[in-house]
């Protein structure tokens, strides 16, 4: 629970949904970054993870955490009228909201970030009409399916941290009018914690998230039928893993495909390490953190060109991605890839990942990039606390 008052101007309130969460340790280091820079940070949540924290610093983080309550509405303000527009989902923002809101004055906070689309509409709320601030993280693709929604967001924000330089023209493509307070602000990783280690001459490959139709981790268990010589191990859990469970019962590749379930941050270190390659051919995508953390390691990664997945692989990383990824085409690619993966010396794949490691140290380095982020918070507590010197 937050219970400690902040000290000073540096203290931002964090709302995540939800948080803490398996897939959502960038945000903890993000986190764990501003904090080390002196700021105070509350964090706040729609719900808990629905599945077991298996990583300590996830069980921490919840120690943490605030689990927000609904509350009357009465103090969510105009932009009520404009989110949400009376659905389920908006009214549940502006509930919450209103209890944000209330936490917000209790420990005189100025400035509230948001992470994910629910928990940015519950920010925007709960400092509409007030001079209190709020910012929020895009990473897409979802905010793009709902352009109305983030033009609102994105206007009555203070700035707008997008993961990637593509993130960026896509949000100011969508909101050209406030193209100036969109800024660049990576996902991260504890580089410290990422040291190369030589390929190991095995035919498994690796695919690590959560277990869900779009992750297509399907696809990749069609393809160990049709592609002969080699092994999958699925890092993760969620709803589709009865599903693909029977599935490689029914192609007859049980023998051939490993369920790890979740693990925590070493042990994911761990299994990708022992592999030869990671896998992704998820056909709806941000920019996943594993795939900076499976290059750190040194090794080669193969995904669809979705997202900002393009600035950090090449080809033949980096797969052409189709409407339907089980179409007779992309399997195509799919097992030629594979084939480069599994053909290629250890050795090979090793120098093929040197530069995409190096990009990833450069850009993706979490305590460097929180302090940019940082400085974008300073700058909007400073302009919540004396609105009347905020710029327009």
């Amino acid at each position: 629970m937050n219970l400690t008052p902040p000290s000073g101007r540096r203290c931002v309130a964090y709302v995540v949904n939800p948080y803490p969460a398996p897939s959502h340790t960038f945000v903890r280091r993000e986190i764990a970054g501003l904090e080390s820079a002196g700021w105070s940070v509350h964090r706040f949540t729609h719900r808990w993870h629905d599945g077991e924290l298996i990583e300590p610093a996830d069980i921490a983080e919840r120690a943490r955490t605030t689990r927000l309550t609904p509350r009357p509405t009465w103090t969510t303000g105009t932009h009520g009228r404009r989110v949400g527009r009376g659905t389920a989902k908006g009214i549940a923002a502006a509930a919450l909201a209103a209890d944000l809101r209330l936490h917000m004055a209790r420990l005189n906070i100025r400035h509230v970030h948001a992470h994910f689309d629910t928990a940015t509409d519950t920010a925007l709320l709960a400092t509409a009409d007030s001079t209190r601030t709020f910012s929020f993280t895009v990473h897409g693709p979802e905010e793009f399916e709902q352009p109305e929604a983030l033009r609102v967001r994105v206007g009555a924000a203070a700035f707008v941290a997008c993961i990637s330089e593509y993130t960026r023209q896509r949000v100011a493509g969508l909101c050209p009018d406030h193209a100036a307070k969109l800024y660049v602000i990576r996902c991260g990783i504890d580089v410290d914690q990422y040291e190369p280690t030589p390929t190991p001459d095995t035919d498994e490959i690796v695919c690590v998230g959560r277990l869900v139709s779009r992750k297509g981790q399907g696809d990749l268990i069609h393809n160990l039928a049709v592609v002969p010589g080699w092994r999958l191990r699925l890092v993760g859990d969620g709803p589709d893993r009865g599903r693909l469970e029977a599935l490689a019962k029914k192609l007859g590749v049980t023998d051939r495909v490993r369920f790890v379930g979740w693990a925590n941050e070493s042990a994911v270190r761990r299994h990708i390490a022992e592999c030869r390659a990671l896998v992704l051919l998820s056909n709806a995508e941000g920019l996943p953190v594993v795939l900076m953390e499976a290059l750190a390691l040194g090794r080669v990664a193969l995904a669809y060109n979705v997202g900002a997945i393009g600035a950090l692989l090449r080809p033949p990383m980096l797969l052409d991605p189709g409407f339907d990824i089980i179409a007779t085409a992309n399997d195509d690619e799919e097992e030629h890839a594979l084939r480069w993966v599994l053909d290629t010396s250890p050795r090979e794949l090793d120098e093929r990942a040197v530069d995409a490691r190096r990009h990833v140290l450069e850009r993706h380095d979490a305590a460097r990039n929180a302090a940019a982020l940082a400085k974008l918070l300073e700058s909007a507590v400073e302009s919540a606390v004396a609105p009347a010197a905020r710029s327009v």
